[in-house]
């Protein structure tokens, strides 16, 4: 309880003679914060995983070894997974040339990958060309491919043609590619359930997944971290100058506590955790400011759109933070420590 005490009269006493010294102090450890706040949230997979604009994690694209046409698995792929978009391609043959083809199996939410004309509203007698490609063809005009006449509806740059993904199920159509996005970024035992399903039903010879991307990211997260801390190194140091006077100012008060007989080892704990009290001030003052900015001020420097700061994210910066700084400034508790009882008591009768 004195503990208590000495602490709240030594903090306010610190905060009431030194107010500008406090008020800089105080901006500085804002600066700081909010700098680490903002890294942290272009550079933690995790924050990105669950960013509005998070498509590259939920990316599944598998290249076949040999031509498939198993439509029933590919059935199955959006039966066992919810899907924003799929999407079959391969090549089949017009007048001895190999063209290539698409079709869509699943449209994307909100037309987000491609345009608003797209290979799922096609009737299974419609087609979509490319603009500029090698069959030539214009809007109303007649496409064959295995005796069927296709009407070219419209325009696609996916692929030399776009079939309704009807008709090249009942007419057995191979592909040679599989490519979807799941609605949700999956981990762990999903990823792996949809990873076998697809080589058990399909010879994969090549696959690109969005949890390749995060499984990468996720491991680089401790360098990230260091990255982090270290840039808060730097930031402090930059501002030492400020630290110097305000632990000159602490080292003068220890002093005067020695003399009335405040030991080393109280001296070095009053030091701390006066050191960490100041510290969280500062940091819940920075997690306020940043929670009520965010959508208006603080959101604008992130670059994957992500949704915010969770409470474990905030209390693992604080973590981070409070042992870099703590680690950063133990010259100067044992600075503190030495201005305790037997240092000042010697100073004491100099001055005598």
């Amino acid at each position: 309880m004195n503990y208590l005490v000495v602490i709240y009269k030594h903090l306010l006493l610190f905060l009431k003679k030194d107010k500008l010294l406090s008020f800089i102090l105080l901006i500085i450890n804002l600066i700081t914060f909010i700098s680490i706040f903002t890294l942290y949230a272009l550079y933690m997979p995790h924050l990105r995983v669950n960013s509005i604009d998070n498509a590259s994690y939920r990316y599944f694209d598998y290249k076949l070894g040999e031509v498939s046409s198993n439509y029933e698995a590919v059935d199955n792929i959006s039966i066992e997974n919810p899907l924003s978009s799929l999407w079959i391609s391969g090549q089949i043959e017009v007048d001895n040339t190999m063209i290539s083809f698409s079709s869509e199996y699943i449209s994307p939410r909100d037309g987000e990958y491609t345009p608003n004309l797209v290979s799922k509203n096609l009737k299974e007698n419609e087609v979509l060309v490319r603009n500029i490609g090698e069959l030539g063809l214009s809007i109303g005009e007649i496409f064959t491919h295995k005796n069927n006449n296709l009407k070219v509806v419209g325009y696609s740059n996916l692929a030399e043609v776009t079939f309704s993904y009807k008709y090249l199920m009942n007419e057995q159509v191979d592909f040679d590619n599989i490519t979807f996005w799941t609605q949700n970024v999956l981990t762990g035992n999903s990823y792996k359930a949809l990873n076998n399903f697809v080589n058990k039903n399909f010879k994969v010879a090549d696959s690109t997944t969005g949890i390749d991307i995060l499984s990468r990211q996720m491991q680089e997260t401790p360098i990230l971290l260091v990255a982090i801390s270290i840039f808060y190194i730097i930031s402090m140091i930059s501002f030492a100058y400020v630290l110097f006077f305000v632990f000159e100012r602490q080292s003068y008060n220890f002093w005067v506590y020695g003399i009335l007989g405040l030991s080393r080892k109280a001296s070095l704990i009053l030091s701390i955790i006066s050191h960490i009290i100041f510290t969280l001030m500062s940091y819940l003052i920075a997690c306020f400011l940043h929670i009520l900015f965010w959508e208006s001020f603080f959101k604008n420097f992130t670059t994957t759109g992500i949704r915010g700061f969770s409470l474990i994210d905030y209390v693992i910066i604080f973590i981070l933070l409070l042992i870099v700084s703590l680690i950063l400034f133990i010259p100067k508790y044992i600075t503190i420590a030495r201005a305790s009882l037997a240092t000042s008591e010697g100073r004491f009768r100099n001055e005598l």
